[in-house]
């Protein structure tokens, strides 16, 4: 049986930049925050009953699969999700001789968090991760894989409900069986490993509860000389040493006080998505323990080239430091795709709407305040004379001036906050970019309805055309602008990664990570990329369809070895 394309909605990348899902994000966003300082959805969960180790400790190994940053476009969270559902992989090693590595199938699947985009939905789970994945694999035979899943930020901004809805109710996602009760789990593994997944909700904060559990565990289950897995929704170890040390404390207090001192075991792997691509930092006090970002499930890629995080530190007095190893893609490419944020208003056609409406109501503003003040737009002024009035109305009139404060300030939020300096004059100087922008698209929309026109701006029919042509050029100057800012902003001072690729909306370059533990204890890491995903013709109904199972032989997916194994010995 093949794939019907026409009947099996196939959801396009999120249009990040699209006016209408900029004002539902921002209102869900707002919601979510305003709410989630109040409130906590992991509290009511530790009153529906307790949650178990998952115990899987009984084989002489086994394979486990991770996963992050899911459910955006069909065609990058397919092809994950396809390659997921494969009862082996043969990985090719690179080099000359050919040589592969046989992987299995994963007997469990991790869902690092962020599993749906752009909020969470009973109808976006299922029509954006549900679809996909039981498309990939329809059912399974006995024993059955599990899926544990940690939510992300998107995943909270329903309060949690959807996602405990499907995750936490034993459900049944194509083959792979959900088992967990909470959004948090751990699961004891063969061979003295441990796997933890924990769930930091909005505030990058770890519930009482949620430490009790893992106390509880690491005291009355765990031994002398065990080793941890620990998965998060956000790499505290690269925001650490970004933006503020603070952010590096759920892992630093994990680590140090409860699997260190309460249970005498070792952190040896730390596993997180939110940052969608694949890093890899490596510890130098001769323990070998690995910082692991995969981001890269389904969601829009992110680039590597931004702030250095060549080396970083965890920990306060005796910090350990860890040193970059791989990542995918290499910096190279990064700055290679990121010209094409220069091409901002083809990747975003519907932005210039936006900007468009703000252009005309900022220009509108002044031009009252000119005609009234000044009555210069009266007498066919020139381009000097336009500028010299609007720069008199804007410090000499308050609803002027009202409104350059309104538009730094928007700026200021807008603009990557790495640091306060950079917020103040990158901010400042992109806000002047577009009030200049204003002024000469209203320039150029007087002299077209005088000069080419003959209408006097005065006139019905004047002010008409000035406000359409002022829509114009904001819909036209504006999304320019902020492609070349985001463009200046990340390759001459690796600021706005996010917003600059979030543009681009690039299904490509994804990645998981299959991790294996055999009898001996030895743990194997292979992470897994693809440098380009398959396309196939979208459906946007609204409807999602009983999902059809498409053979490997119809679908072709080329993926690779995105570094040698990682082996870390028992």
């Amino acid at each position: 049986m093949t794939l019907d394309t026409n009947s099996t909605p196939k959801r396009e990348m999120v249009r990040w930049y699209d006016p209408r899902q900029l004002l539902h994000t921002g209102v869900e966003v707002a919601v979510s925050a305003l709410l989630g300082t109040r409130s906590d959805y992991r509290v009511l969960e530790s009153f529906s009953g307790s949650q178990e180790v998952v115990d899987y400790s009984g084989g002489s190994d086994i394979w486990i699969d991770y996963v992050a940053d899911v459910g955006d476009g069909w065609n990058s969270t397919y092809a994950i999700a396809t390659l997921l559902a494969r009862t082996s992989l043969e990985v090719p090693l690179g080099g000359e001789d050919g040589l592969t590595a046989r992987t299995q199938r994963g007997r469990i699947l991790i869902m690092g968090g962020d599993e749906v985009y752009p909020v969470a939905s009973r109808d976006s789970y299922q029509e954006r991760t549900v679809a996909p994945y039981s498309c990939a694999l329809p059912h399974t035979e006995a024993p059955h894989p599990t899926i544990f899943a940690i939510p992300g930020n998107h995943d909270w901004y329903d309060g949690l409900v959807s996602f405990t809805r499907l995750f936490c109710q034993r459900r049944w996602i194509g083959g792979w069986r959900t088992q967990q009760k909470r959004s948090y789990f751990a699961i004891k593994l063969p061979a003295k490993w441990w796997l933890w997944g924990v769930d930091i909700q909005l505030e990058s904060d770890i519930d009482q509860p949620q430490v009790d559990y893992f106390c509880e565990v690491a005291t009355k289950q765990m031994q002398p000389g065990d080793r941890v897995i620990l998965a998060t929704a956000e790499p505290d170890w690269i925001y650490g040493n970004i933006y503020d040390p603070k952010l590096a404390k759920n892992i630093a207090f994990l680590e140090k006080i409860i699997i260190q001192q309460r249970a005498k075991a070792k952190l040896q792997v730390a596993l997180a998505g939110d940052l969608h691509h694949y890093r890899r930092h490596e510890s130098q006090d001769g323990k070998h323990s690995q910082l692991i970002t995969a981001g890269g499930g389904g969601a829009f890629l992110h680039p590597t080239y931004g702030p250095n995080v060549e080396k970083i530190e965890i920990g306060k007095n005796s910090a350990t430091q860890y040193v970059l190893k791989a990542e995918y893609p290499d910096q190279k490419t990064s700055k290679r795709l990121l010209w094409r944020d220069l091409l901002f208003p083809f990747y975003n056609p519907t932005f210039g709407l936006l900007t468009g409406v703000l252009y005309l109501a900022i220009a509108w503003n002044y031009r009252a305040a000119v005609l009234q003040e000044f009555g210069i737009l009266k007498a066919n002024p020139s381009k000097a004379a336009i500028v010299e009035a609007f720069f008199r109305a804007l410090v000499g009139s308050p609803a002027g001036f009202l409104w350059l404060v309104v538009v730094i300030l928007a700026f200021w939020c807008f603009t990557d906050t790495h640091k306060i300096s950079y917020r103040y004059i990158g901010g400042t100087t992109h806000a002047m970019a577009h009030l200049s922008a204003i002024v000469l698209a209203s320039w150029g929309a007087i002299r077209i309805t005088t000069d080419l026109f003959r209408l006097a701006s005065g006139s019905l029919r004047g002010i008409i055309t000035d406000a359409v042509l002022i829509f114009f050029g904001g819909y036209v100057l504006g999304p320019l602008l902020m492609g070349f800012y985001l463009f200046i902003s990340l390759r001459f001072f690796r600021r706005h990664s996010n917003e600059a690729f979030s543009a681009l909306h690039i299904p490509d370059y994804k990645n998981f990570v299959r991790m294996h533990i055999d009898h001996t204890g030895r743990l194997t890491v292979y992470p897994i990329g693809l440098r380009k995903i398959p396309r196939s013709r979208a459906n946007q109904g609204s409807n999602v369809q009983e999902p059809v199972h498409v053979p490997d032989r119809e679908y072709k997916i080329d993926f690779e070895l995105i570094e040698p194994p990682i082996i870390i010995a028992p």
